[in-house]
């Protein structure tokens, strides 16, 4: 089959996150089971072609997501007439597919839910929750109630390009629950697949149950619930006096609307900033080397879709305490491989890690199992052949419309 891939973000010129992360995973997944893969990319510093031993590479020389949305249509145009694709795939966010379907409206396509706009403008203006002075903290709230509101009034295209699209491919229940409620996407058309993730080696060798900190992975800003994680850290630290927390990923915007989160949350830490270390981002050959050092990794997301470091986490073999209603829960099975606690819940945060801490031999036990659960459920062998079927009902889905409209 050929696949093309429609991406703004895919590494090393765009980004290192969610998207970038599944799209290296997918074509090398789909790439070594035969299919033929391309991908169309944008780039701040060049444009042309790459050819991997994964896939050909197109990048586009573009500024941001809208030039990029312009001018993919065309790249993506020229090489299907030289060598017609099977199907296209691209993300929700942004819908930078919007105008390939003008341009191309025989061309089958897949929508993969990764986390629309709409939810991080809500989950991002959540910081009025943390401002200590109830007052301000009831003027910032009414603020922001007022953003988001005028918001709604806006068109958003993201809920209208999607209803284009043959199948809109969930990677967990919880994205599709939003989708289907916020944009009244009908839930046949929406179905549940999760994301590949092959751990590479280095994951599998870290030795289950071992280390003494507590770490976290991911961007450090408000919707990844990293200000409640801080607000646990007394608790913590009053069973274990001497404890570490260590904060992996990039700075993002204070609660407070401020440039740093981590200056913020410094302060807020008070007497326990000491406990508190902010690594940046790092490179992904030393996580290994931060699991071993961590006994829990906590990830109290105010909501999350699928991300990758909890599986990266659960590969380590360590016991992951993540949120309720997310896609973390469905990775966890609701509790048999990590603990779930409600977000927004600073006590429950603080007694999941203070258990795991107490209990060894719980943490290796659940390490092990977390690590057997993502070899069972999302390596490539499982994920593979799913995928390909559902880009088969894609095709026949577009082929039933076609003769329908005709």
């Amino acid at each position: 089959m050929r696949i093309a891939f429609i991406s703004f973000e895919f590494p090393p010129d765009t980004g290192h996150g969610g998207i970038a992360t599944y799209l290296d995973q997918a074509i090398r997944m789909l790439s070594g089971g035969g299919h033929d893969v391309e991908v169309f990319a944008a780039s701040q510093t060049r444009s042309g072609e790459e050819l991997t031993p994964h896939a050909l590479i197109h990048r586009i020389k573009v500024a941001d997501y809208v030039e990029f949305t312009s001018s993919v249509a065309a790249v993506v145009g020229a090489r299907h007439r030289h060598r017609a694709f099977d199907v296209v795939e691209a993300p929700e966010f942004q819908a930078e597919y919007r105008r390939l379907i003008q341009d191309l409206p025989s061309l089958p396509l897949v929508v993969k839910l990764h986390t629309p706009t709409f939810m991080i403008r809500r989950l991002m203006a959540e910081g009025w929750r943390y401002e200590q002075a109830p007052w301000k903290r009831a003027i910032w709230r009414l603020r922001n109630e007022l953003q988001l509101t005028e918001r709604r009034h806006l068109p958003d295209f993201e809920a209208e390009a999607i209803r284009a699209a043959d199948i809109v491919s969930a990677p967990c229940m919880a994205i599709r629950d939003l989708v289907v409620s916020a944009w009244g996407v009908s839930c046949h058309r929406v179905e549940v697949l999760p994301l590949p993730f092959q751990p590479w080696d280095e994951l599998l060798g870290v030795e289950a149950g071992g280390g003494t900190d507590i770490l976290f992975l991911g961007r450090v800003e408000v919707r990844k619930g990293v200000v409640d994680l801080v607000d646990a850290v007394p608790h913590i630290r009053a069973a274990f006096p001497n404890v570490r927390i260590r904060f992996v990923g990039a700075d993002g915007e204070a609660a407070d609307g401020g440039a740093s989160m981590v200056a913020y949350l410094k302060r807020r830490a008070g007497d326990c900033a000491s406990a508190l270390e902010f690594t940046g981002k790092v490179p992904r050959e030393t996580l290994p080397r931060l699991f071993q050092s961590a006994a829990v990794v906590v990830l109290p997301s105010l909501w999350e879709n699928f991300p990758l470091a909890c599986l990266e986490s659960m590969s380590a073999g360590r016991p992951v305490v993540v949120t309720r209603g997310t896609g973390m829960e469905e990775m966890v099975e609701g509790g048999r491989h990590g603990i779930v606690v409600r977000p927004r819940r600073p006590l429950d945060i603080a007694a999941a890690v203070i258990k795991l801490l107490r209990d060894d031999a719980t943490r290796a036990r659940m390490g092990q199992a977390a690590r057997a659960r993502v070899l069972s459920a999302y390596s490539w062998d499982q994920v593979r052949r799913p995928q390909i079927e559902q880009y088969e009902r894609a095709i026949a889905n577009h082929s039933r419309r076609e003769v329908t409209l005709s």
